[in-house]
C-alpha cells in the first residue's frame, strides 16, 4: 500500500474509494487473479469503518458495530474470525449477534486489502472518458491515473461531482446524504450513563462506552449527533464542536461529567443516505463504469458489502466490453 503519488497510475481496473464497498470489489478481483488499483483521499483504509487513536486512547468514530442480516455479510465476518479481527459485542446484541473489529473497527478491512495496490492521500477531482480510457485528475487538473474500467465507490455527492458530465451523474447526485458530528471523549471516571444509549429523537441518538467493547480499555466514549443537529452546526470549528457535543452529553448524564482527559470531534459530511438509490449498483458497460456504495441500498456496513458484490457481478461483461474497446 502506498501513500500519496508521484507518477501517472496505469491500471486495467481503477477503484475509487478504499471503504468497505471498494475493498469488497478489490478483494474479489484479487481472488479472481486480477490486479485492481485502489485510490483514496484519506490516509487510512475502511472509510467509515474507522478508528482514531490519540495517546493511549482509541475511538471507533464511524461505524460502531456490524450486525449481519444476510448470508453474504455473515460469511464475510465468519471468514475474518480466525484472524482474530472480529469479535462479538454482547452489549449491542439486542437478541442478534453484533460484532466489532479488533483492536479497532478499521482492523476489519485490513485483510481485504492484502495484496491489493492501494494509493492513499490521492484526491481525485474529476474522471473523464476519452480514447476508451478513464482519465482521473486532481484538484488542479493534474493527471493522476487512467484505466479502461472505473469502479467508483465514494459517497454519492462526491461521485456525482467527480463524474460530472456522465449520463449517470444526475441520478447519482439525486441521492442526498446526511452529515454527522461525532464526539470522542476520554474521562477520568465513568459518566452516569449506560454502556449504550439509543435515543433516536434526541440530538445524540447514539452514545456508547467505546472502552467497553472487546479488546478495548479505559473510559473512552463515542457520541454521534443527529443529522438535523449536525446540519445546524455544520461549520463549527472542531474545538467548538467538541464543547457543544460535551454539553449535550453532560445533559444526558444528569448535568455532570467526570474530568475530561481527551476530547475531539470528527465531522462526517456523508454519513448515511436517508433515501437510498434503491438498486445495488449502477453500471454503464459502454463507458466501462460501475458506481456502487452503501448509499445504493441503505446505511449499514452490510449494504456496502452487498453493493460491492453487485459491482463484482456486473464486472465480467463490463470488462469484456472495455477490452474490446481497447483492442479496437
Amino acid at each position: 500500500m502506498k501513500g500519496g503519488h508521484d507518477m501517472m497510475i496505469e491500471a486495467q481496473t481503477l477503484i475509487l474509494g478504499a471503504g468497505l464497498t471498494g475493498l469488497t470489489v478489490a478483494a474479489g478481483l484479487r481472488r479472481a487473479g486480477g490486479r485492481p488499483v485502489v485510490l483514496d483521499k484519506s490516509r487510512g483504509l475502511g472509510g467509515r469503518l474507522a478508528t482514531r487513536r490519540a495517546e493511549t486512547w482509541q475511538f471507533d468514530h464511524g461505524a460502531q458495530y456490524l450486525r449481519p442480516r444476510g448470508p453474504e455479510f455473515a460469511a464475510l465476518l465468519d471468514a475474518l474470525k480466525p484472524s482474530g479481527a472480529v469479535q462479538a459485542w454482547d452489549a449491542a446484541g439486542e437478541g442478534a449477534p453484533a460484532y466489532v473489529g479488533l483492536p479497532g473497527m478499521s482492523a476489519l478491512v485490513r485483510p481485504m486489502a492484502d495484496g491489493v495496490e492501494v494509493h492513499r492521500g490521492v484526491r481525485v477531482a474529476a474522471a473523464r472518458r476519452a480514447q476508451n480510457l478513464w482519465h482521473l485528475s486532481g484538484p488542479e487538473g493534474e493527471p493522476l491515473a487512467r484505466a479502461p474500467v472505473l469502479i467508483c465507490t465514494i459517497p454519492a455527492p462526491q461521485a456525482a461531482a467527480v463524474l460530472e458530465g456522465h449520463p449517470l451523474a444526475p441520478r447519482i447526485g439525486a441521492v442526498a446524504m446526511d452529515p454527522c458530528w461525532t464526539l470522542m471523549a476520554a474521562f477520568a471516571a465513568p459518566p452516569d450513563l449506560p454502556d449504550i444509549s439509543r435515543a433516536p429523537d434526541s440530538a445524540l441518538p447514539w452514545i456508547a462506552r467505546d472502552g467497553g467493547k472487546p479488546g478495548r480499555q479505559g473510559e473512552t466514549w463515542v457520541a454521534q449527533a443527529a443529522a438535523d443537529w449536525t446540519r445546524a452546526h455544520l461549520d463549527l470549528p472542531r474545538a467548538e464542536a467538541v464543547q457543544a457535543l460535551l454539553a449535550l452529553l453532560r445533559d444526558r448524564a444528569g448535568g455532570h461529567l467526570p474530568d475530561v482527559l481527551h476530547g475531539d470531534a470528527h465531522r462526517w459530511l456523508y454519513a448515511e443516505a436517508p433515501s437510498p438509490l434503491g438498486v445495488p449498483c449502477l453500471s454503464d458497460p459502454d463507458s466501462g463504469l460501475i458506481v456502487a456504495g452503501d448509499w445504493c441500498l441503505g446505511s449499514r456496513a452490510e449494504h456496502a458489502v452487498l453493493s460491492g458484490e453487485a459491482a463484482l457481478a456486473a464486472l465480467p461483461p463490463l470488462a469484456a466490453a472495455a477490452s474490446a474497446m481497447s483492442a479496437g
